[in-house]
Formats: structure tokens, C-alpha cells, sequence
């Protein structure tokens, strides 16, 4: 995903200007009743005043349908 913000001046310099960021998952049934998933998630930050910052995280996840 992408964001890119036409802030008014007026709102400062630690307003977010632009996020990008890209998510990717798995899902896997190993048995029928249970669902395994894992998710990767990366994102890229800008502020007005120039600044920035990246984020990396990882998320599993784990069903049972009963």
C-alpha cells in the first residue's frame, strides 16, 4: 500500500507525508479442522519534517473449526 498526504503547513512538522508498506501471508491446512498462517509485514514512514523509519514484524496465527 502507499499513502502520500498533501499536508497544510499549519499542521507541523511530525505529520505523517508519505507510508509505504507491503504485506505478504501463508496459510496452510495441514489437517482439516486446523489452519496454521504466518504473515510478514514491512513499512517505510516519512514526516513532514523529513524524518523517517521502517518497521519489519511477523505474525503466526493458529485455527481450530469445530
Amino acid at each position: 500500500g502507499i499513502l502520500d498526504v498533501d499536508n497544510d503547513e499549519a499542521q507541523g512538522p511530525d505529520v505523517t507525508k508519505k507510508v509505504n508498506s507491503v504485506h505478504a501471508n501463508l496459510l496452510w491446512n495441514p489437517l482439516e479442522p486446523i489452519t496454521l498462517g504466518i504473515e510478514y509485514a514491512y513499512a517505510e514512514r516519512e514526516v513532514e519534517s523529513g524524518a523517517d523509519g521502517e518497521i519489519n514484524r511477523v505474525q503466526a496465527s493458529a485455527k481450530y473449526a469445530f
